[in-house]
Order: C-alpha cells, then sequence, then structure tokens
C-alpha cells in the first residue's frame, strides 16, 4: 500500500508530496528510487493531472486514499471572492480594468469624461477578457489635491448606475480611501472596494464588518521611512489582515496591493517601486490574491 504525505516547503510556488510503501507498489510510478519513498515536487497543475490520472487506474492501492490528494489540491486553491462573485485565481490570473474618471489622473485622467465613453471602453475591455472594472473619483498620485467626498462620488455615481444597468453581471470595484464615498458605493452595488490606505481607520473597518465586501488592501508607504522593505510589507500586510479578519470577514474576500507608485520618497519610477513589483516573490507566500 502506498501512503501519500504532504511534506511542508518554503516554496510556495510547488507542492511537495511523498508517496510512502512498499518497492513493488511505487516502481508502478517507474524505477524512480531503491527506497520505500519518493518524493515529487509538483506544480499545482501538474498534481492536480497526476490525481486525475491515478482515479483512473486500477492497479494503485493507496493507505490513506487518492482523496488525500484532493483534500491537499484543495488546500492549495487560491480563492477570490465577493458577495456576487467567486474567481479561482490558483491557476488563472483575471483582467482587473481601471477606470480612472479624474480629470487630473496621472495615466487616463480625462479619457473617461462621459458615460457613452465608458461604457463602449467596457464593452471592449470586457471581449478582451476583463471580469472586473475599477471606478476612481480621485487621483492618488504623489502630492495629488485632495476633493471633497461629495465631489468624489458625484464624479462617478452616474458611471457606477450606467454601468450597473448596461451590464448587470460585471464585477465592480470602487479606489477610495474616503469613508462617505466607500458606504454610498457599497449602497449603490460595488463588489470590491481597494483602498490605498489598507483600511487603517475604524470607520472603515465598521463599514467592512457592516457590509463584508471584497478588499483590496494596499500599501501606502509614501509617509514611512523603509529601511528594509521585505520586513516592512510583511509585518504591514500581517497587521492588516488580521485586524480585517477581526471584522469577521472571510479570508477569502482579501486581496493585497504592494503599491507599486506609493514608495517612501512620495514619488514614482524609485527603485523602491522596483522592489515593490519583485515582492510578490515573497508575498505570495500569505497565499492571498495579488
Amino acid at each position: 500500500m502506498i501512503k501519500i504525505n504532504e511534506i511542508k516547503n518554503r516554496d510556495s510556488k510547488n507542492i511537495v508530496i511523498e508517496f510512502d510503501g512498499e518497492k513493488n507498489e511505487l516502481n508502478k510510478f517507474g524505477n524512480f528510487l531503491e527506497d520505500k519513498k519518493i518524493v515529487g515536487i509538483f506544480k499545482y497543475s501538474e498534481l492536480k493531472q497526476l490525481s486525475e490520472i491515478l482515479k483512473k487506474e486500477n492497479n494503485f492501492e493507496f493507505e490513506n486514499g487518492i482523496n488525500k490528494l484532493e483534500d491537499i489540491l484543495q488546500r492549495d486553491r487560491l480563492i477570490w471572492k465577493g458577495n456576487n462573485f467567486e474567481f479561482d485565481l490558483t491557476t488563472e490570473s483575471v483582467i482587473y480594468s481601471i477606470l480612472n474618471i479624474t480629470p487630473d489622473s496621472f495615466y487616463d485622467g480625462g479619457r473617461n469624461s462621459s458615460v457613452d465613453k465608458v461604457l463602449k471602453r467596457i464593452e471592449a475591455d470586457i471581449k478582451n477578457g476583463a471580469k472586473i472594472f475599477e471606478f476612481g473619483g480621485k487621483s492618488s498620485k504623489p502630492n495629488f489635491d485632495d476633493i471633497s467626498a461629495q465631489e468624489e462620488w458625484n464624479r462617478i455615481e452616474k458611471y457606477i448606475e450606467a454601468v450597473k444597468k448596461e451590464f448587470p453581471d460585471v464585477v465592480l470595484a470602487l479606489d477610495s480611501d474616503t469613508e462617505e464615498v466607500i458606504e454610498k458605493g457599497l449602497d449603490a452595488g460595488i463588489d470590491i472596494i481597494n483602498d490605498f490606505n489598507g483600511f487603517t481607520s475604524e470607520g472603515k473597518l465598521k463599514l467592512v464588518e457592516k457590509y463584508k465586501p471584497a478588499l483590496v488592501v494596499m500599501n501606502n508607504g509614501r509617509f514611512d521611512k523603509i529601511p528594509n522593505l521585505k520586513n516592512y510589507l510583511e509585518d504591514y500586510f500581517d497587521k492588516r489582515v488580521k485586524a480585517i479578519l477581526e471584522t469577521g470577514i472571510e479570508k477569502e474576500k482579501i486581496s493585497i496591493d504592494p503599491g507599486v507608485g506609493y514608495s517612501s520618497n512620495n514619488s514614482m519610477n524609485t527603485p523602491e517601486d522596483m522592489e515593490r513589483i519583485k515582492s510578490v516573490k515573497y508575498l505570495r507566500d500569505m497565499k492571498l490574491p495579488m
């Protein structure tokens, strides 16, 4: 009989499985080793394929059942869900389209200046595979000019209404750090809240507790001293996720954003921004969408 065990490892990209049994049983996998154990390192998709093959074969006898592999696969799935959607990101990413309804955006300021333009943009992006559409009513570029909550909401309200009417099944996100705007967006049917300040205020945590939306928890390091970015980001997200989970929200509703463009010198295109891009290599160990 063959016993299946998962071996803990530091490389979150791979799953390490030990097959433990008599040599004549293990030889059915091939003549790999003289020992009574075989250790295999699998990508998720490879282990899933192996599981399907073993389920179809009748000449393997497992002490703890082929279901052990299914349990391991289930634990390693990466799910991001909201109240009205669920994405399995284990092996495939999702396209997240940004629609800045701001005249001073550093990227597309003024390009989404009418409802008709936005609807045509969404229609085109849907054809190109986009699943999520995020509205932003206030620029958050370095040294941005802040605006009132009412002005921010006035900029985006009609667009949200129009998209909900024209494309009722799309997932909508809101990029805002303003409590009043976040609440109005949630009342209007927004599915995801993206806060570049990481939901640090009690008011925002209360809204999370009340509405339980999906979240993008971002790091804004513009006003912090960061001697070691890896330690800083890991500590930041560990604390933010713990605080957010205390609201009663499910972990599967949380995604994280390392904050490229929100570096500690309050400018863009810096060496720190490049390091923030690279941070996905270790932040993925948190097993949260990014």
